[in-house]
């Protein structure tokens, strides 16, 4: 990867880093607002969904104006965290349960531009050989943002007020813009080497997508299933984020210090998603379709990995909480330290999320190989939705099963069980790819053909 390369994504990585910190800002604090509002786990694990729901659902919106209107992404992206900001300041001064929600949909929707619009960018920036690791990169960038946004918040709740989040996370936003400044505005295909030959002659790929191109393209059968995989997948992860906290400090004698520890332990398995990015990269060059069922067993490993953690931490039941920081942090140590098995839960759950970190890249990358340059966008927008309505789904049922079985460890099984259906549309998606590629590639040519026509 040349210099600049480098450049471009890592100014990409920022900009999504400052984005993603709104993403889990209400979530550590589900127990503070519930008090504050007198409302109960479903309620609460709704606003804190409906941010993802319609994060998702305006990603496909904005993705299909996008590849439809072919406009100008730097400038979009302008416009959305202008929004998001403000949206994020009517969210810290909100005085009810249902303002906080009204304010969390509209955050998600003014933000659902970034995916797709920084999506397609890293798509005609870097080509098909170098594409996994970017999208790893932009990954791993994004989950650092999200994890700092979902750390800030855990401690503006714990030493002062929930609401102090969003005031800080609506400053920290201005970083954006600064990023945006320095980011080239790539031309639509200008990374694929069969349209080379029409940007050297100074000509431009001016397709844009149609309505009736577009549904055909969703229903196209590895874009189908990749749809499926990204759904249940996404479920599984977003009770994992959205539960998990507060599983540990009812149903496990932790409390909220120790249990934000564990999880930042267990994030470190996704830190190293580059390496994997790289390795999987690697193995492409020898089978294109190796990438599709490395994902799929990956995927099914990481939901095992969860189902495992829980369970023990549930089965040991550390019984460790205090009532201040350092004593907190010193008692957690000390017994990962004296547990072996408390210390092989947190090992087994980071396996987890090394392993599941690799989905994301390799999902990106077969979006782009199968789907023509302004179908792609609009395409990823649509698996934005599957991932953000199915996180909603995974926080609204671990909320649901609580809420009946007064269990959230319950919930929290049942979600990431759905991994291992998202494991399967991995494996059915690799054996229709090779065919939706050829197709693609074909119709790629007869594009090119035309423009130099003209």
């Amino acid at each position: 990867m040349d210099k600049q390369l480098r450049k471009n994504i890592l100014l990409l990585g920022l900009l999504s880093a400052t984005i993603s910190t709104n993403i889990y800002v209400s979530v550590p604090n589900l127990d503070l607002i519930s008090k504050e509002f007198l409302v109960g786990d479903l309620l609460v694990s709704i606003i804190a969904g409906s941010f993802f729901f319609f994060y998702g659902v305006s990603a496909v919106f904005w993705g299909y104006v996008i590849d439809a209107l072919n406009i100008n992404r730097r400038k979009g992206l302008y416009l959305a965290i202008f929004s998001a900001i403000i949206f994020d300041l009517f969210a810290g001064l909100s005085n009810n349960a249902y303002l906080l929600l009204i304010s969390n949909i509209l955050i998600g929707i003014s933000l659902g531009f970034s995916i797709p619009a920084i999506y397609g960018v890293i798509i005609d920036y870097f080509p098909l050989e170098e594409r996994i690791f970017a999208i790893a990169v932009w990954n791993l960038l994004s989950g650092l943002g999200s994890s700092a946004g979902f750390a800030l918040s855990f401690a503006s709740g714990y030493f002062f007020n929930w609401r102090i989040a969003f005031f800080i996370i609506a400053i920290t936003q201005t970083i954006s813009f600064i990023a945006l400044k320095f980011i080239r505005e790539p031309k639509r295909g200008e990374s694929e080497h069969i349209l080379r030959e029409v940007f050297e002659k100074g000509k431009n790929y001016d397709y844009r997508l149609n309505k009736r191109e577009f549904i055909g393209t969703i229903f196209k059968r590895t874009n189908y299933f990749l749809l499926i995989q990204s759904f249940f997948i996404s479920a599984g992860w977003g009770a994992y984020m959205g539960w998990g906290i507060h599983f540990m400090t009812r149903e496990a004698g932790l409390d909220k210090v120790q249990a934000a520890g564990i999880l930042g332990l267990v994030g470190l398995g996704g830190a190293s998603s580059i390496i994997l990015a790289r390795i999987v990269q690697r193995f492409q060059k020898i089978d294109l379709v190796i990438k599709l069922i490395i994902a799929g067993l990956l995927v099914a490993g990481e939901g095992t990995s969860y189902i495992i953690m829980y369970s023990l931490l549930k089965w040991i039941h550390p019984g460790i909480a205090a009532s201040d920081i350092i004593t907190s942090i010193i008692l957690l140590l000390s017994y990962i330290t004296s547990n072996t098995t408390f210390a092989l839960s947190i090992f087994i759950g980071a396996s987890g999320n090394f392993m599941g970190s690799a989905a994301g890249p390799i999902r990106g990358t077969v979006i782009s190989e199968v789907n023509l340059p302004e179908e792609k966008s609009a395409l990823y927008g649509m698996m934005i939705v599957s991932d953000h309505v199915g996180r909603s789904l995974g926080i609204v049922l671990v909320g649901a099963i609580s809420s009946l079985f007064n269990s959230l460890y319950l919930g929290l099984l049942a979600s990431f069980s759905l991994y291992y259906i998202g494991s399967i549309s991995w494996i059915k998606a690799s054996k229709t790819y090779l065919r939706d590629r050829k197709r693609f590639i074909k119709k790629l040519n007869h594009r090119k053909k035309r423009i130099l026509e003209e």
